[in-house]
């Protein structure tokens, strides 16, 4: 099968990580442009204005605060489709790894259960 309409191999994973509140963004917006952009299959996609005005290579942002996280994403393009899935399997265990050096937290849900005593 050959679709003759995709010309362009290249694809943005969309990485979303949850943040405790207390944690530093700045420091974990770092780490996690600095992990994509040393991964094998990353490419830059900005012209040179984007370049020459600051435009980071790998954008992150705060898209929600959550209830127990606040959740930044990063927009990571890959050199091609088929390494996408891999990327993003390699910069999730990758920011386990480096959150944890660096004492950022990745909170997770808890939920506390009260019992009473009806008598």
């Amino acid at each position: 099968v050959i679709n003759a309409n995709i010309k362009d191999e290249k694809m943005c994973n969309q990485l979303q990580v949850g943040i405790a509140y207390g944690a530093n963004i700045a420091k974990a917006r770092q780490l996690l442009q600095a992990m994509a952009e040393k991964h094998p299959s990353f490419i830059d996609v900005r012209d040179n204005l984007a370049k020459e005005n600051g435009v980071p290579a790998v954008p992150v942002n705060v898209i929600k605060l959550d209830s127990s996280a606040v959740i930044l994403q990063a927009s990571v393009w890959c050199s091609h489709a088929s390494l996408a899935f891999q990327m993003k399997c390699d910069l999730q265990e990758n920011i386990l790894k480096e959150f944890a050096q660096a004492g950022i937290e990745i909170p997770f849900n808890r939920q506390d259960i009260y019992l009473y005593n009806q008598q």
